[in-house]
């Protein structure tokens, strides 16, 4: 991911470009081209351009590295831990090598800012007495390919598994948060 005004994307085959950017050797094939090797990326949206002039979906943007093709590649070099006797349903969500416990609630909406909604559950986040007296983790992701009504993913877990206590995290997660989540939802509408 850069953030810059002046870069442009095909900085990246450019010689400077190849010495700004190293790709990990599954993301990358190796091209020579006058006796001069190149990487060349094998994903598309392997380098992201942020900024001022990049164009922004207020709705959000899947992220490329949850396609399959690509979470294989980083998962091969993710070792996860054994959750099966700390929670009692396990879950892999979209975007993760590794099953979790925790809880997920999965929605479609439109009109959904998703910068606000992402800020609106950081405030939460780092606010709420629940989220610090149990180390309490919320992450946000669209989980579609820009379908007509995007759908979205919130994940709430601990940050320390062996803290994990199932009626515990029931009870936080209800209270916490079917209200204030669709209280954050309906404030950040467009």
């Amino acid at each position: 991911m850069v953030i810059s005004k002046s870069f442009d994307l095909s900085t990246l085959w450019t010689m400077e470009g190849q010495f700004q950017f190293v790709l990990a050797p599954k993301l990358k094939s190796d091209v020579i081209i006058d006796d001069i090797s190149y990487q060349w990326p094998k994903f598309t949206n392997t380098v992201t351009l942020l900024g001022p002039n990049a164009q922004r979906n207020p709705s959000g943007i899947f992220n490329s590295n949850a396609e399959p093709n690509v979470m294989k590649i980083i998962c091969s070099y993710q070792r996860c831990p054994d959750v099966e006797n700390i929670c009692v349903t396990p879950f892999q969500p979209v975007g993760h090598c590794c099953f979790i416990c925790g809880s997920m609630l999965t929605f479609r909406g439109n009109g959904i800012n998703f910068e606000k909604l992402s800020d609106n559950l950081h405030s939460f986040q780092t606010e709420s007495a629940f989220a610090h007296i149990y180390h309490l983790d919320i992450s946000l992701l669209r989980i579609d390919h820009n379908d007509i009504i995007p759908e979205y993913q919130v994940i709430s877990l601990f940050l320390n598994n062996r803290c994990f206590l199932h009626s515990k995290h029931r009870i936080i997660s209800s209270s916490l948060n079917i209200k204030k989540l669709l209280l954050c939802i309906s404030t950040i509408i467009r």
